[in-house]
């Protein structure tokens, strides 16, 4: 059976924020809005649907990401650049629409590109665009490698003390094409 049509649950307009004291994350306030779009779609197209869906966001400059079906919560999101990465995304519809045709339906959320630099965005205005986003306790040895192979890491113990946590980390999640 060929599937034409994904659908989506789109979020915008909302933070990313922790829970408590554990490592959960979740999504708050914001706006949410089903899509349905052919999967064939090509990515300038898929930017344009979402946006379109917010009266806020129709002429800006976006980008998204979506969660990873059975993936760690918020810390699972992977970014969509290109034709390749919705092609990969859609591949993964495609295995939750094998396991339950009628409740497949992926997480997206979308972002602005282009952000007022405040205060609290020193940290991602300081580090650009990161390639990983590395929330660990570990001994550094992954970070340094991804640094080796030219992988732009952010760190969450390199927040100084002062820094509005909330919005820094926020703000580096954001910027990164993938968490760990």
């Amino acid at each position: 059976m060929e599937i034409h049509e994904a659908k989506f649950l789109c979020s915008y307009g909302g933070k990313i924020e922790p829970i408590g004291r554990g490592n959960k994350l979740t999504y708050v306030g914001g706006i949410n809005k089903m899509l349905y779009v052919d999967r064939r779609i090509s990515f300038k197209d898929m930017v344009a649907e979402v946006s379109g869906l917010f009266d806020d966001a129709a002429n800006g400059d976006n980008f998204f990401k979506y969660q990873l079906p059975g993936g760690d919560g918020l810390h699972s999101l992977v970014s969509v650049t290109n034709d390749d990465e919705l092609l990969n995304m859609m591949l993964k519809f495609d295995q939750l629409y094998r396991v339950s045709p009628r409740h497949a339906r992926m997480r997206l959320f979308l972002f602005r590109n282009q952000r007022p630099l405040d205060s609290v965005d020193r940290l991602s205005s300081n580090f650009g665009k990161n390639d990983v986003f590395i929330s660990s306790r570990g001994d550094g040895t992954l970070d340094e490698a991804l640094n080796q192979n030219q992988i732009k890491t952010f760190v969450d113990d390199e927040l100084r003390k002062g820094d509005c946590i909330l919005a820094s980390l926020t703000r580096a999640i954001e910027n990164s094409l993938y968490l760990l």
